[in-house]
């Protein structure tokens, strides 16, 4: 629900300073001070509130006014930030492939301190974790 102080009184147009004296309307919604909310005596020719009495040539004045200092503070709203999900994206994936090159090393260490000849096997697969992790992380979107 929107802040009932600093808006402006839909039957004498003046503004709301405290929420005490004024009430949203039951029926149309608008700003009304409890001292102007009169029910009209008779439905006229004018399209009236049953309940506060605003015409509907003011209430549609106090809408176009509120939409136009929405429209106001958004244009002097900074923009914001974008969203780099695809950086950090690339750069986990890339961080998968050195994860995987980091273990593929310490494999292959104790793999040739024990004089295993598949040693080699994992100093190559640490290689290309390394290689494509690189292609991964300098292809990520800028």
């Amino acid at each position: 629900m929107p802040q009932l102080v600093g808006m402006s009184c839909v039957v004498c147009g003046k503004r709301v300073s405290s929420e005490l004296d004024a009430r949203f309307c039951r029926s149309c919604g608008y700003p009304v001070h409890d001292a102007c909310a009169v029910p009209p005596p008779e439905p006229g020719p004018a399209r009236r509130c049953r309940t506060c009495g605003a015409s509907s040539l003011v209430a549609d004045r106090l809408v176009r006014e509120r939409d136009e200092q929405e429209d106001a503070w958004r244009r002097a709203a900074p923009p914001p930030p974008p969203h780099d999900i695809d950086r950090y994206l690339a750069v986990y994936r890339a961080g998968t492939f050195f994860l995987g090159a980091f273990i593929g090393v310490v494999a292959s260490i104790i793999l040739f301190s024990q004089g295993e000849p598949a040693g080699i096997a994992a100093l190559a697969g640490a290689i290309g974790f390394t290689f494509f992790g690189v292609l991964i992380y300098r292809g990520r979107p800028r």
